[in-house]
Protein backbone atom coordinates (compact mmCIF):
# COMPACT_ATOMS: atom_id res chain seq x y z
CA UNK A 1 0.00 0.00 0.00
CA UNK A 2 3.07 2.46 0.40
CA UNK A 3 4.25 2.17 -2.93
CA UNK A 4 0.76 2.80 -4.13
CA UNK A 5 0.41 5.85 -2.11
CA UNK A 6 3.73 7.15 -3.70
CA UNK A 7 2.32 6.90 -7.01
CA UNK A 8 1.04 10.44 -7.29
CA UNK A 9 4.86 11.39 -8.04
CA UNK A 10 4.58 9.26 -10.57
CA UNK A 11 1.84 10.99 -11.92
CA UNK A 12 3.78 14.37 -11.64
CA UNK A 13 6.40 12.95 -13.52
CA UNK A 14 4.18 11.70 -16.28
CA UNK A 15 2.70 15.34 -16.79
CA UNK A 16 5.85 17.02 -16.83
CA UNK A 17 6.61 14.94 -19.77
CA UNK A 18 3.06 14.98 -21.39
CA UNK A 19 3.17 18.66 -21.47
CA UNK A 20 6.48 18.67 -23.01
CA UNK A 21 5.43 16.40 -25.30
CA UNK A 22 2.56 19.39 -26.52
CA UNK A 23 5.08 21.84 -26.27
CA UNK A 24 7.44 19.69 -28.56
CA UNK A 25 4.67 19.52 -30.49
CA UNK A 26 4.14 22.85 -30.83
CA UNK A 27 7.11 24.07 -31.78
CA UNK A 28 7.40 21.54 -34.36
CA UNK A 29 4.25 22.46 -36.22
CA UNK A 30 5.00 26.09 -35.83
CA UNK A 31 7.32 26.12 -39.12
CA UNK A 32 4.80 24.51 -41.33
CA UNK A 33 2.46 26.92 -40.33
CA UNK A 34 4.78 29.54 -41.56
CA UNK A 35 5.44 27.60 -44.55
CA UNK A 36 2.11 27.40 -45.32
CA UNK A 37 1.57 31.11 -45.56
CA UNK A 38 4.95 31.99 -47.34
CA UNK A 39 4.69 34.31 -50.11
CA UNK A 40 4.80 33.20 -53.74
CA UNK A 41 8.09 34.26 -56.30
CA UNK A 42 7.85 37.54 -57.17
CA UNK A 43 6.11 37.73 -60.80
CA UNK A 44 7.39 41.08 -63.29
CA UNK A 45 4.32 42.31 -64.75
CA UNK A 46 5.94 44.87 -67.16
CA UNK A 47 8.32 44.52 -69.22
CA UNK A 48 9.34 47.74 -70.94
CA UNK A 49 12.73 47.62 -72.72
CA UNK A 50 15.24 50.27 -72.21
CA UNK A 51 14.96 53.25 -70.04
CA UNK A 52 11.35 53.06 -70.55
CA UNK A 53 10.74 52.93 -66.34
CA UNK A 54 7.84 51.91 -64.84
CA UNK A 55 6.87 53.63 -61.31
CA UNK A 56 4.11 54.32 -58.21
CA UNK A 57 2.28 50.93 -58.34
CA UNK A 58 -1.28 50.27 -56.98
CA UNK A 59 -3.27 47.72 -56.07
CA UNK A 60 -6.74 46.61 -55.50
CA UNK A 61 -8.12 43.03 -55.19
CA UNK A 62 -12.07 42.42 -56.00
CA UNK A 63 -14.27 39.84 -54.12
CA UNK A 64 -12.76 36.44 -56.09
CA UNK A 65 -9.64 37.57 -54.83
CA UNK A 66 -8.44 38.37 -58.19
CA UNK A 67 -5.31 41.21 -58.21
CA UNK A 68 -5.72 44.62 -60.22
CA UNK A 69 -2.64 46.94 -60.65
CA UNK A 70 -2.50 50.64 -61.65
CA UNK A 71 1.21 52.20 -62.16
CA UNK A 72 2.56 55.00 -64.19
CA UNK A 73 5.33 54.63 -66.88
CA UNK A 74 7.00 55.37 -69.83
CA UNK A 75 5.47 53.79 -73.22
CA UNK A 76 8.95 51.99 -75.35
CA UNK A 77 6.88 53.04 -78.31
CA UNK A 78 5.07 55.99 -78.10
CA UNK A 79 7.84 58.57 -77.02
CA UNK A 80 8.41 60.59 -73.66
CA UNK A 81 5.51 61.22 -71.80
CA UNK A 82 4.43 58.69 -69.02
CA UNK A 83 1.22 57.09 -69.53
CA UNK A 84 -1.15 54.68 -66.64
CA UNK A 85 -1.13 51.19 -67.09
CA UNK A 86 -3.31 48.37 -66.40
CA UNK A 87 -2.94 44.89 -65.72
CA UNK A 88 -4.49 42.08 -63.84
CA UNK A 89 -4.58 38.03 -62.96
CA UNK A 90 -8.44 37.47 -63.66
CA UNK A 91 -7.61 34.61 -66.61
CA UNK A 92 -5.31 32.98 -63.82
CA UNK A 93 -2.55 34.64 -65.35
CA UNK A 94 -1.34 38.08 -65.78
CA UNK A 95 -2.65 39.92 -68.49
CA UNK A 96 -0.37 42.02 -70.87
CA UNK A 97 -0.55 45.23 -69.40
CA UNK A 98 -2.52 48.19 -71.03
CA UNK A 99 -1.76 51.93 -71.49
CA UNK A 100 -5.25 53.60 -70.15
CA UNK A 101 -3.91 56.45 -71.55
CA UNK A 102 -2.41 58.09 -74.77
CA UNK A 103 -0.34 61.52 -73.59
CA UNK A 104 1.90 62.99 -76.15
CA UNK A 105 4.77 65.15 -75.68
CA UNK A 106 6.17 65.40 -72.11
CA UNK A 107 2.42 65.66 -71.06
CA UNK A 108 2.60 63.82 -68.37
CA UNK A 109 0.40 61.30 -66.65
CA UNK A 110 1.27 60.13 -62.84
CA UNK A 111 0.60 58.70 -59.27
CA UNK A 112 -2.99 56.78 -60.45
CA UNK A 113 -5.20 55.01 -57.84
CA UNK A 114 -7.39 52.28 -58.26
CA UNK A 115 -10.58 50.62 -56.91
CA UNK A 116 -12.17 48.09 -57.82
CA UNK A 117 -16.07 47.77 -57.67
CA UNK A 118 -18.79 44.87 -56.55
CA UNK A 119 -18.87 43.34 -60.39
CA UNK A 120 -14.93 43.43 -61.18
CA UNK A 121 -14.50 46.16 -62.69
CA UNK A 122 -11.89 48.47 -62.27
CA UNK A 123 -11.90 52.43 -61.43
CA UNK A 124 -8.71 54.51 -61.58
CA UNK A 125 -8.40 57.87 -60.99
CA UNK A 126 -4.57 59.98 -61.72
CA UNK A 127 -3.42 63.48 -62.14
CA UNK A 128 -2.01 64.80 -65.47
CA UNK A 129 -1.12 67.62 -67.98
CA UNK A 130 -3.48 67.71 -70.62
CA UNK A 131 -2.93 65.59 -73.37
CA UNK A 132 -2.86 67.83 -75.77
CA UNK A 133 -2.29 71.30 -74.30
CA UNK A 134 -0.42 70.55 -71.73
CA UNK A 135 0.41 73.10 -68.69
CA UNK A 136 -1.61 72.66 -66.07
CA UNK A 137 -2.19 69.55 -63.92
CA UNK A 138 -5.57 68.14 -64.33
CA UNK A 139 -7.29 65.26 -62.59
CA UNK A 140 -8.45 62.56 -64.90
CA UNK A 141 -10.41 58.98 -64.37
CA UNK A 142 -11.49 56.02 -66.55
CA UNK A 143 -12.78 52.43 -66.00
CA UNK A 144 -13.34 49.47 -67.52
CA UNK A 145 -17.19 48.92 -66.70
CA UNK A 146 -17.87 48.09 -70.33
CA UNK A 147 -15.33 45.41 -70.69
CA UNK A 148 -13.03 47.70 -72.15
CA UNK A 149 -11.15 50.60 -71.23
CA UNK A 150 -13.08 54.61 -71.67
CA UNK A 151 -11.38 57.51 -72.70
CA UNK A 152 -9.99 58.89 -70.13
CA UNK A 153 -12.46 61.77 -68.54
CA UNK A 154 -11.39 65.02 -67.47
CA UNK A 155 -12.37 66.22 -64.14
CA UNK A 156 -11.30 69.83 -63.36
CA UNK A 157 -10.73 72.44 -65.92
CA UNK A 158 -7.84 74.36 -64.29
CA UNK A 159 -5.98 77.19 -66.04
CA UNK A 160 -2.94 78.35 -65.80
CA UNK A 161 -1.07 77.58 -62.63
CA UNK A 162 -4.04 76.40 -60.75
CA UNK A 163 -2.96 73.01 -60.58
CA UNK A 164 -5.38 69.64 -59.21
CA UNK A 165 -3.31 66.99 -57.52
CA UNK A 166 -3.40 64.14 -55.14
CA UNK A 167 -6.52 61.83 -56.02
CA UNK A 168 -8.08 59.19 -54.50
CA UNK A 169 -10.90 57.21 -55.06
CA UNK A 170 -13.62 54.85 -53.77
CA UNK A 171 -16.60 53.07 -55.39
CA UNK A 172 -20.05 52.39 -53.81
CA UNK A 173 -21.96 49.16 -53.89
CA UNK A 174 -23.81 50.13 -57.52
CA UNK A 175 -20.65 50.86 -59.26
CA UNK A 176 -20.25 54.57 -59.28
CA UNK A 177 -16.93 56.01 -58.50
CA UNK A 178 -16.17 59.02 -55.60
CA UNK A 179 -12.73 61.35 -56.00
CA UNK A 180 -11.19 63.85 -54.28
CA UNK A 181 -8.35 65.59 -54.47
CA UNK A 182 -7.18 69.38 -53.56
CA UNK A 183 -6.03 72.17 -55.69
CA UNK A 184 -6.33 76.00 -56.00
CA UNK A 185 -9.79 76.80 -57.26
CA UNK A 186 -9.59 76.83 -61.28
CA UNK A 187 -10.25 80.38 -61.85
CA UNK A 188 -9.64 82.09 -58.06
CA UNK A 189 -6.26 80.36 -57.54
CA UNK A 190 -4.47 80.09 -54.17
CA UNK A 191 -5.57 78.71 -51.46
CA UNK A 192 -5.19 74.85 -51.83
CA UNK A 193 -9.29 73.55 -51.58
CA UNK A 194 -10.71 69.94 -50.73
CA UNK A 195 -12.68 69.08 -54.15
CA UNK A 196 -14.89 66.66 -54.49
CA UNK A 197 -16.65 64.43 -58.21
CA UNK A 198 -19.06 61.89 -58.28
CA UNK A 199 -21.15 60.01 -61.31
CA UNK A 200 -23.95 59.11 -58.90
CA UNK A 201 -26.38 61.09 -61.21
CA UNK A 202 -24.78 59.27 -64.48
CA UNK A 203 -22.04 62.09 -65.44
CA UNK A 204 -19.75 63.48 -63.80
CA UNK A 205 -20.45 66.52 -61.35
CA UNK A 206 -17.16 68.61 -59.16
CA UNK A 207 -17.78 70.76 -55.95
CA UNK A 208 -15.28 72.03 -53.98
CA UNK A 209 -15.94 70.93 -50.10
CA UNK A 210 -13.59 73.80 -48.86
CA UNK A 211 -13.98 77.61 -49.08
CA UNK A 212 -10.43 78.28 -46.93
CA UNK A 213 -9.48 82.10 -47.24
CA UNK A 214 -5.95 83.18 -48.68
CA UNK A 215 -3.78 81.15 -47.40
CA UNK A 216 -4.90 78.30 -45.55
CA UNK A 217 -4.27 75.90 -47.71
CA UNK A 218 -6.87 72.44 -47.30
CA UNK A 219 -4.23 69.23 -48.00
CA UNK A 220 -4.21 65.47 -49.25
CA UNK A 221 -7.72 64.10 -48.59
CA UNK A 222 -8.66 60.46 -48.33
CA UNK A 223 -12.22 58.81 -48.85
CA UNK A 224 -14.21 56.06 -48.11
CA UNK A 225 -17.72 55.54 -49.22
CA UNK A 226 -20.48 54.01 -46.60
CA UNK A 227 -22.53 50.90 -47.16
CA UNK A 228 -25.14 53.55 -48.15
CA UNK A 229 -23.15 55.58 -50.75
CA UNK A 230 -22.18 58.14 -48.81
CA UNK A 231 -18.88 59.64 -49.06
CA UNK A 232 -16.81 60.58 -46.26
CA UNK A 233 -13.47 62.39 -46.47
CA UNK A 234 -10.91 63.37 -44.41
CA UNK A 235 -7.50 65.61 -45.21
CA UNK A 236 -5.63 68.31 -42.58
CA UNK A 237 -5.40 71.98 -43.72
CA UNK A 238 -5.12 75.31 -41.97
CA UNK A 239 -8.07 77.02 -39.95
CA UNK A 240 -9.98 78.31 -43.10
CA UNK A 241 -10.02 81.73 -41.35
CA UNK A 242 -7.71 81.58 -38.08
CA UNK A 243 -4.78 79.84 -40.03
CA UNK A 244 -2.12 77.91 -37.90
CA UNK A 245 -1.75 75.69 -36.53
CA UNK A 246 -2.70 72.94 -39.01
CA UNK A 247 -5.59 70.94 -37.98
CA UNK A 248 -7.83 67.42 -39.04
CA UNK A 249 -11.02 67.75 -40.73
CA UNK A 250 -13.54 65.20 -41.81
CA UNK A 251 -16.50 65.87 -43.99
CA UNK A 252 -19.75 63.61 -45.40
CA UNK A 253 -22.54 63.89 -47.79
CA UNK A 254 -24.72 61.62 -45.75
CA UNK A 255 -27.16 64.68 -44.63
CA UNK A 256 -27.83 64.86 -48.32
CA UNK A 257 -25.23 67.88 -48.80
CA UNK A 258 -21.87 68.17 -47.50
CA UNK A 259 -21.03 69.06 -43.55
CA UNK A 260 -17.43 69.89 -42.48
CA UNK A 261 -16.39 69.18 -38.86
CA UNK A 262 -13.08 70.23 -36.85
CA UNK A 263 -11.79 67.04 -35.41
CA UNK A 264 -8.67 68.93 -33.75
CA UNK A 265 -7.99 71.75 -31.87
CA UNK A 266 -4.55 72.50 -31.54
CA UNK A 267 -3.51 76.13 -30.25
CA UNK A 268 -0.23 76.41 -30.52
CA UNK A 269 1.02 78.06 -33.79
CA UNK A 270 3.32 75.34 -34.36
CA UNK A 271 1.63 72.15 -33.34
CA UNK A 272 0.42 71.09 -36.57
CA UNK A 273 -1.78 67.86 -37.48
CA UNK A 274 -1.02 65.71 -40.19
CA UNK A 275 -2.00 63.15 -43.08
CA UNK A 276 -5.43 61.66 -41.75
CA UNK A 277 -6.46 58.60 -42.96
CA UNK A 278 -10.01 57.21 -42.67
CA UNK A 279 -12.22 54.21 -42.61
Amino acid sequence: MASRRMKPLSRGRHLVIVMGAILLLVLSLSPLSIGATALTPPIQISNTPGSSNQFDPKIAVDKNGCSHITWDGYHSATGTAQQIWYADNTSGSWSTPIPVTAATGTNNQSFPQIAVDESGFSHITWTGLHPTTGTTIQIFYADNTSGSWSAPTLLTGATGSNHQTNPMIAVDGSGYAHITWYGYHPSLGQPHQIWYADNTSGSWSTIPITTAGSGNDQLTPQIEVDSSGYSHITWYGYHPSLGPPLQIWHADNASGSWSTTQITFATGAADHQYHPHIA
